[in-house]
């Protein structure tokens, strides 16, 4: 029992400094500026963004995570392959999506996203991957 509420705290934690610092990032990106009022937007939307972020992970990534992890590493891997596998899988798939479902929620309109998609999405990946490691 005291596994299952570690990992649980574990996964809201890195849920949220992801999130946290992801929204915090394409805000100020958005507005052009560091400052106060960038600052309070991404607080603004942190909550949607967050909830819609947890959602994805546990519900859908997660489970294709599972899934994979049986088909592309065995048994005798080490457990610094299976968190290496973990963190890419898990940064490249919620990258992926969050890239479209963050700009919605925060109010972007989807054609705009979807145009720039292939500019937008590796700078998110790369910080994802640079705030997970």
């Amino acid at each position: 029992m005291e596994s299952k509420k570690t990992s649980l705290i574990y996964g809201l934690t890195m849920c949220f400094v992801m999130v946290f610092m992801m929204n915090l990032l394409e805000t100020f990106i958005n507005m052009g500026e560091i400052s106060f009022n960038a600052f309070l937007l991404s607080f603004r939307t942190l909550p949607f963004v967050f909830l819609a972020a947890y959602l994805i992970q546990n519900f859908a990534v997660g489970k294709l995570k599972d899934k994979c992890i049986n088909f592309f590493l065995s048994e005798e891997e080490s457990e610094c392959e299976f968190m290496l596998f973990n963190a890419i899988f898990i940064v490249t798939a919620m990258s992926l999506i969050m890239t479209v479902a963050g700009a919605m929620i925060a109010g972007e309109y989807i054609g705009d996203v979807l145009s720039d998609y292939f500019l937008i999405w590796p700078r998110n990946f790369c910080a994802a991957f640079f705030i997970n490691i």
